[in-house]
């Protein structure tokens, strides 16, 4: 019995050894992706803040550059009869 006893005791504390280590992996790795996130919010925030003074640089330039321009289509010419599709009035 008394052995029974020793090695009981042995595998409690294995245990307990165990879940400490899960517990400490676990909060490291919490602390990790925290980490992460606050970076990835820092990064944003950077990029957004280098955008808007591009954005301001540009309309101090007076916004020389290239005139947007947009092209309006005409009416489409009308499709030649075929004789699989006969002429369709409308």
């Amino acid at each position: 019995k008394p052995k029974k006893h020793k090695v009981d005791k042995k595998d409690k504390m294995k245990k307990k050894k165990e879940k400490k280590e899960k517990h400490k992996d676990k909060l490291e790795k919490s602390k990790e992706s925290k980490r992460e996130k606050l970076d990835k919010i820092k990064e944003k925030k950077e990029k957004k803040e280098k955008r808007k003074d591009k954005e301001d640089k540009l309309e101090k330039e007076g916004g020389e550059g290239v005139p947007k321009i947009t092209l309006k289509l005409g009416k489409s010419s009308p499709r030649p009869p075929t004789p699989d599709n006969p002429l369709m009035k409308k």
